[in-house]
């Protein structure tokens, strides 16, 4: 009965401190987010600022006083914790190419390196990093690009892998299983 109980304690305790954690990660959660829109809106602000201006003019060392004709610019830029979150645009906005785009630059690299041995989408996201460095997909962006190419009948399931955490898919090329590969384009004649 003794036993019992201290599991129970260890449970609660344990499950208490959980919970504490959680809240502390969500409220963190939210101060990184609004902190990420703050700095999005500046990244834009400046973005259009830098796109409204002409060339740069190099100024001199010593800066002339202002004309009397002419007035003093009046700058007026709101502080950023005036402007509510919910104006900003969409926070997961990034750059990076289309989907289409992807599957289209994706595929000719996909028929080269996979040629006939099967694999998984962990690789097809490694890929995708490699095409684009500068933008972090994520496993459902190569889960969505194996499934698009799925359905156009360029790939095909060549079974399932277990792995210690659970099991993954592995996907063979078409062109690798005796399907011809697309012709590539002749060039013009008499060019």
């Amino acid at each position: 009965m003794y036993r019992e109980e201290v599991i129970a304690k260890a449970l609660r305790e344990l499950r208490d401190k959980l919970k504490t954690s959680l809240e502390a990660n969500k409220m963190r959660q939210r101060e990184l987010v609004e902190s990420i829109a703050e700095h999005q809106l500046a990244m834009r602000t400046l973005s259009s600022l830098v796109k409204t201006k002409q060339a740069p003019t190099i100024s001199p060392a010593v800066p002339s006083p202002p004309r009397a004709s002419e007035p003093e610019p009046v700058s007026f830029s709101p502080p950023l914790k005036s402007i509510p979150i919910a104006t900003m645009t969409n926070i997961g906005d990034r750059k990076g190419y289309s989907r289409e785009k992807l599957k289209s630059l994706a595929f000719p690299i996909m028929r080269s390196r996979f040629q006939e041995e099967p694999f998984e989408v962990s690789k097809i996201r490694d890929l995708l990093d490699e095409l684009e460095p500068d933008v972090s997909h994520s496993y459902e962006a190569a889960w969505n690009l194996c499934n698009d190419l799925l359905r156009e009948g360029k790939l095909k399931p060549a079974g399932i892998k277990k792995l210690p955490k659970g099991v993954a898919r592995l996907f063979k090329l078409k062109t690798a299983m005796g399907v011809a590969a697309p012709p590539e384009k002749a060039a013009p004649a008499g060019g």
